[in-house]
C-alpha cells in the first residue's frame, strides 16, 4: 500500500469511527502528498463541527431565507436542515458523520426515498474533497424535486376544477 492509499484508508476510517484527528505528516518533501493531506485535514475539520460548517455552506449558497430550522441530533451529531419552498413542499438535508442526505417532503411527510451521498474514498475524490460540492448537488435536486412536486400540485388543481361539480 502506498502512502495515498494508506492516508486514503486512514481518512476512511476517522470517517466511519467519527474520530477527526488532523493528519501530521513527517515527510513533507512530497507536495502532492502534503497538500492532499492539508485538504482531507480541512474536511476532517468540517466533519468535527458539523454545525459551523453546514451554516458556512448555507451562507455561501445564499439559502438563510429558505431555511426554515437547523437542529442537531444531541444522540449522535447529526445535523437536520429544514428547507421551505412554499406550498407545504421542503426539503429536509441531514448531514451526519458519514454522509448527506436529502429528501423532498410535502406537509412534513417524505415524498421519496431520498438520496444518500456518502463520505467515501469514490465521493471524496469525485468532489475535490469539498463539501460545498455534495451540498450544491443535494440541494439542486431537491430543487428539482421541489418545482416536480409544485408542478403536480398545479396540474391536479386545474384537473379538479374541470369537474362538473
Amino acid at each position: 500500500m502506498n502512502s495515498e492509499n494508506s492516508l486514503w484508508a486512514t481518512m476512511e476510517e476517522a470517517i466511519r469511527d467519527g474520530y477527526y484527528a488532523p493528519f501530521r505528516l513527517a515527510n513533507k518533501e512530497n507536495a502532492e502528498l502534503f497538500r492532499l493531506a492539508v485538504r482531507m485535514n480541512t474536511l476532517l475539520r468540517q466533519l468535527d463541527d458539523r454545525m459551523r460548517s453546514a451554516l458556512d455552506i448555507l451562507l455561501e449558497c445564499d439559502l438563510t431565507e429558505q431555511v426554515s430550522a437547523i437542529l442537531r441530533d444531541p444522540a449522535n451529531g447529526d445535523i437536520h436542515i429544514r428547507i421551505n419552498y412554499g406550498n407545504h413542499i421542503g426539503g429536509l438535508l441531514v448531514y451526519s458523520g458519514s454522509g448527506l442526505t436529502s429528501h423532498i417532503t410535502w406537509h412534513g411527510q417524505r415524498l421519496n426515498g431520498g438520496r444518500v451521498s456518502r463520505f467515501d474514498r469514490a465521493t471524496l475524490t469525485a468532489c475535490d474533497l469539498n463539501l460545498e460540492t455534495i451540498f450544491d448537488s443535494h440541494l439542486g435536486s431537491l430543487r428539482d424535486e421541489a418545482a416536480a412536486v409544485q408542478q403536480f400540485i398545479d396540474e391536479r388543481r386545474a384537473a379538479q376544477r374541470d369537474l362538473p361539480f
